[in-house]
């Protein structure tokens, strides 16, 4: 059993964390922002909390100052310890991912080896959206079957300008999918037609044989499912190792399957 003061240090982190402020602050620190009241406007805070907050930061080991030179002398920045760092981590991706998505528990011994293990499909379609509603750049996805939310959500992703190249299982029914989409939710045609447009033109839409299903969002996160007929588990980790190697097996995928047939 952990010690009475291990016990009171956590405490003492949730309660300087249970403020919303204080967070916000430790979400702009991961990118590095400059010491004044530049930060303290942008977050709607009065100095006095600003700077509090910053205090409270810094006194836990989260924050760090340091200085750097420009063209104009020598500037102090706040940045995210390796502490302040992980808790980032905590805080916007796996807890991000609970909110999201429900219960995900996670189990491993270190941030680089954290898998969380889903085990309703319900859950598992929530995490997915959330995951694509969050994604930045590109998603990769290898499917065996399409779910009418999930297409809904990689639907409006296409329109934001993220670039989706899937690989979609050769046993699913295409058109009816598309047509579910087009007929059951409302002013989603003319957006399905857009889509479709862009497909046909970048061609990042194939059909092939899809041994499981999985999904690569920014090089960030890693879900997949075991290979069963119905669901049973997922999976979702932010490993390096196996974000490189599942990668790897959807360009594998990538080759061997075939452009889909798109039909305006």
């Amino acid at each position: 059993m952990p010690s009475y003061d291990c016990f009171e240090d956590i405490a003492r982190l949730l309660r300087v964390l249970g403020n919303s402020s204080t967070i916000r602050i430790l979400y702009e620190a991961s990118g590095g922002f400059k010491s004044g009241l530049e930060i303290a406007r942008k977050l709607h805070l009065t100095p006095r909390k600003y700077y509090r907050c910053l205090r409270k930061l810094h006194e836990l080991g989260v924050l760090e100052c340091r200085v750097a030179s420009n063209a104009n002398g020598k500037e102090h920045i706040y940045i995210l310890t390796p502490i302040g760092r992980y808790l980032y981590e905590l805080i916007f991706e796996d807890l991000q991912l609970i909110i999201k998505g429900g219960d995900l528990p996670i189990v491993g011994v270190s941030a680089n080896s954290r898998v969380g293990v889903i085990n309703s499909y319900e859950v598992l379609a929530k995490a997915i959206i959330g995951l694509v509603e969050g994604a930045k750049t590109q998603i990769l996805l290898a499917t065996r079957y399409l779910d009418l939310s999930v297409a809904q959500s990689l639907m409006q992703a296409v329109l934001r300008g993220i670039e989706l190249k899937s690989v979609t299982s050769e046993k699913i029914n295409l058109p009816e999918v598309i047509k579910l989409i087009s007929g059951f939710v409302r002013g989603t045609r003319s957006n399905l037609l857009e889509v479709l447009s862009l497909a046909a033109k970048t061609g990042n839409y194939r059909v092939g044989n899809v041994p499981t299903s999985f999904m690569v969002v920014d090089d960030e996160v890693v879900l997949w499912e075991l290979p069963t007929e119905k669901f049973e588990l997922a999976f979702i980790s932010r490993n390096k190792a196996l974000i490189e190697a599942f990668k790897k097996h959807f360009w594998s995928l990538w080759d061997t399957a075939s452009k889909m047939p798109i039909s305006l």
